[in-house]
């Protein structure tokens, strides 16, 4: 089944009643979503232990995504990879985080991925960045 949604781009897991430890499992499985850019977990009961996790997944996910592509196109050229600026391929591009409990603390782990506008909009209760 992984393999079939290897290709998705946008989750949208919100409003789902997901907690903390349901959302642990859900960034294991979605370590494998190479081409994810947007992710919803919105409107569920997740806390600052969850930033931590999603900013974890998603930094592990873009870059494995980016030395994926960096592979891929060095074996269709027969060649080495080289070092690039940016990645060549998809870029992860948001999460929201709208109504949950994760607080301003929870929003400084995320700002590593989402400067910071994000701790504005947490303090907001409007995430999606």
């Amino acid at each position: 089944m992984m393999k079939r949604m290897g290709k998705l781009e946008q989750v949208d897991l919100g409003n789902n009643n997901i907690g903390d430890e349901g959302l642990v499992s859900i960034c294991e499985a979605l370590k494998q979503l190479k081409t994810l850019q947007k992710l919803n977990v919105s409107k569920n009961p997740i806390t600052d232990a969850s930033a931590t996790v999603l900013t974890a997944s998603i930094l592990t996910l873009v870059e494995t995504s980016s030395q994926g592509d960096e592979q891929e196109h060095a074996e269709q050229e027969g060649e080495q990879p080289e070092e690039e600026e940016e990645p060549s391929g998809p870029q992860f591009e948001s999460v929201s985080v709208a109504q949950t409990l994760i607080t301003s603390k929870g929003a400084k782990e995320l700002s590593v991925l989402f400067p910071p506008r994000v701790l504005e909009c947490v303090e907001q209760h409007k995430c999606t960045y």
